[in-house]
């Protein structure tokens, strides 16, 4: 939906997008003052926060936020202050960035937004918003649903922007660990000459695992950078 009001605002020409949740909880009439911000200040996306005692947020939805704030900070989005606020202005840069960039669907897009933002090297500024939620069905899907798929997709972006890291090291560690089980199962074995098969199994499936993670890091690693020289050299 966010791409097709982008490419809809480039066809016609329009200079600014801003976005807005459709559930009610934002006060329309702040959209002039969230553009003044895009417009006189030379930046090319800016967020709504929910902060402050204009927000009626409920004290636990505030940690799930932040929880996503950090996460999406990890991921690549830069500072983040409210990464899953969908009142946005974005300048006509931004859109035609961004349009190209966007794969994820439903309520992980604004993390990616700003992930790819960031990637980009736009200038993100964020600017207080109201939020209405006393009365109001404000999501279409279970609170902790929609944690979990936004938390899922930014650790899978991560995890493919940093294959080594978040795929390769886990991996190594585990076949670590496996290692050191299975030199302790040996030891025992020759000191009692009793064959833990509870151990040697859990030995197995950690060395699977583990060097199935490294190869999968490795892999992940190295394929994108075959790809990207074989486009450079054709």
């Amino acid at each position: 939906m966010i791409k097709t009001g982008f490419k809809y605002a480039l066809a016609n020409g329009y200079d600014y997008v801003v976005t807005i949740d459709g559930d009610g909880q934002h006060n329309p009439e702040e959209i002039p003052n969230i553009l003044a911000e895009i417009q006189n200040n030379g930046h090319d996306v800016v967020i709504g926060i929910r902060v402050g005692a204009s927000t009626e947020m409920p004290g636990w939805r505030k940690i799930g936020k932040r929880i996503l704030d950090y996460t999406t900070s990890f991921g690549g989005g830069g500072r983040v202050t409210d990464s899953q606020c969908g009142f946005r202005a974005f300048n006509k840069k931004a859109v035609q960035g961004l349009i190209t960039r966007l794969n994820g669907n439903g309520f992980s897009l604004e993390s990616e937004q700003l992930i790819k933002a960031h990637d980009l090297g736009l200038k993100v500024s964020t600017t207080r918003v109201m939020c209405k939620y006393d009365g109001l069905d404000t999501s279409t899907k279970n609170s902790a649903s929609h944690g979990f798929s936004v938390l899922n997709y930014v650790i899978w972006l991560v995890a493919e922007r940093h294959p080594l890291l978040f795929i390769g090291l886990p991996g190594f560690v585990l076949v670590v660990l496996g290692l050191f089980m299975g030199i302790h199962t040996l030891q025992v074995y020759n000191q009692t000459h009793v064959f833990l098969i509870s151990y040697a199994i859990l030995v197995s499936m950690l060395l699977i695992i583990g060097f199935l993670g490294m190869f999968i890091g490795l892999v992940l690693y190295v394929l994108p950078n075959i790809i990207k020289r074989t486009r450079e050299e054709t």
